[in-house]
């Protein structure tokens, strides 16, 4: 783990011992992996951040909200997506406003609206989503980022596709 002062960095394994549970501050929710595509977004002292967790309401990817204590960075509350069960490879940006912006690879190739574009924006730290994009037939069901640009601009990279699914083989 990298930890930085806002002088140096100070490299420092704070790493759990292998097989042992990382769970939320509420034993709510215990952590099965931060996402592949994940970076910690600062929300004051803290960090956000997508993860995969599991609890009697299910598996769900979210935002899980990180706090630094004494044995180092803990996972101390996960809000769950709830549109986001059977995914992977979430991610997440704040957008100029504050808010929180949301994408995730759906596990499933089947389904056509797997190949949907799709993002979720919250303004209460991932409590609560709302739908703010859905344009059918237009991305692959491979990983997906959302980000803001440093104009910010908002924006979600993928793998476009043509009607049959197929890739497009020239750069867009």
């Amino acid at each position: 783990m990298v930890f930085y002062d806002g002088k140096q960095f100070r490299f420092v394994d704070k790493s759990l011992p292998v097989g042992q549970d990382l769970w939320t501050e509420d034993k709510r929710w215990r952590l099965h992996a931060p996402s592949a595509l994940a970076t910690g977004i600062p929300d004051g002292d803290d960090l956000l951040m997508c993860v995969k967790a599991g609890s009697d309401q299910g598996t769900f990817s979210g935002v899980c909200g990180w706090a630094r204590r004494t044995e180092g960075w803990r996972p101390v509350s996960f809000h769950p997506m709830q549109e986001a069960e059977r995914v992977m490879e979430a991610d997440l940006a704040r957008d100029t406003d504050g808010s929180l912006l949301f994408a995730f690879r759906p596990a499933d190739r089947a389904p056509k609206e797997n190949y949907a574009l799709r993002v979720w924006r919250s303004r209460n730290a991932g409590v609560s989503w709302a739908r703010i994009v859905n344009v059918p037939e237009t991305i692959g069901v491979e990983p997906r980022t959302v980000g803001t640009a440093a104009d910010g601009s908002a924006f979600v990279i993928g793998n476009p596709v043509q009607s049959d699914h197929s890739y497009f083989r020239e750069a867009l």
